[in-house]
């Protein structure tokens, strides 16, 4: 790392940290205020095991690898900020109650554990709230999952476009006109989509 230090403020310019089994964070940035109590900090990560970042109650529901770019600010009229991108490489998900029914509803046993050709959104945590903004989740065939949600604690709300490829759910009569519709989230890529108000515990998932 590369630092510089006077008698007010603490500056660096460069600093390189293995993280966890083989992830690597870059901190490019970063300054602290020590009279004002404030410090602003840049940072990414890259090849992070997804299993060394979330709780232990997720771990065996979600693989994958890990890049991110973190903002993070703090001055005493607001706390502190951060915000950032996520991109999640050889991502899946698996063991968890909703895929087991999502299975059995569309008679698609991939559901179970679905591999992830895109992972990607944006956040934000200040004051114990996290945004999750411009979502994108895509399963080649399966599905497709856009939408933003707030995590507080352990609550989490919002709302979710769930898009599914034309003639999945064509045995149940109405399901691809009356519940997924050409015509929600504008019909992107020609698939049908149906929103989802998400809202409960973490744990209830």
């Amino acid at each position: 790392a590369s630092l510089r230090h006077d008698e007010h403020s603490t500056y660096l310019s460069s600093g390189n940290l293995r993280f966890g089994k083989r992830g690597h964070l870059d901190l490019s940035s970063g300054e602290w205020q020590k009279d004002q109590g404030s410090w602003k900090m840049t940072a990414t990560g890259d090849t992070i095991e997804i299993d060394e970042l979330v709780s232990p109650k997720w771990r065996d529901s979600l693989e994958g690898l890990v890049e991110f770019s973190a903002n993070g600010r703090s001055k005493p009229s607001e706390g502190s900020v951060w915000y950032g991108d996520v991109e999640i490489s050889k991502g899946a998900i698996r063991k968890l109650p909703l895929l087991d029914t999502l299975a059995a509803y569309t008679r698609k046993p991939e559901f179970q554990a679905p591999a992830l050709e895109e992972a990607t959104f944006r956040y934000r945590t200040q004051d114990g709230i996290t945004q999750l903004s411009e979502i994108n989740l895509y399963s080649r065939n399966l599905a497709r999952i856009e939408g933003n949600l707030r995590i507080s604690d352990d609550e989490i709300s919002g709302t979710l476009m769930v898009g599914i490829p034309a003639g999945t759910l064509a045995f149940i009569p109405g399901a691809e006109t009356k519940v997924f519709r050409a015509d929600n989230n504008r019909g992107k890529y020609g698939w049908l989509w149906a929103p989802v108000h998400i809202k409960g515990r973490d744990g209830e998932w």
